[in-house]
């Protein structure tokens, strides 16, 4: 869990993490993540496709697309496929 206000707990947490390599695999993974993350929304801006419509395209609640972009529900590889291929217009499945 990552602090979440003290910068210097954080901080500490990161050194920590970087300390032994389940914490650097597991730092590596929100990167990959935060990356894919940065890339879907830069495709649904440039493709004019909103969260919700997203959402409806996926066939998932608004909530659970929110919850994908708030880092509050875990991005699985399907996830971040089914992402691209519905903002590129992909059909529904």
């Amino acid at each position: 869990m990552t602090p979440k206000h003290d910068k210097h707990e954080q901080a500490k947490w990161i050194r920590e993490l970087r300390a032994t390599d389940e914490g650097r695999r597991l730092l590596e993974e929100e990167r990959v993540v935060f990356e894919a993350m940065e890339a879907i929304a830069e495709l649904m801006q440039s493709q004019g496709v909103s969260r919700s419509q997203l959402a409806e395209r996926l066939g998932k609640s608004a909530a659970f697309v929110t919850k994908l972009f708030e880092r509050r529900e875990q991005l699985h590889p399907s996830h971040a496929g089914r992402c691209v291929f519905r903002t590129l217009g992909g059909p529904s499945m």
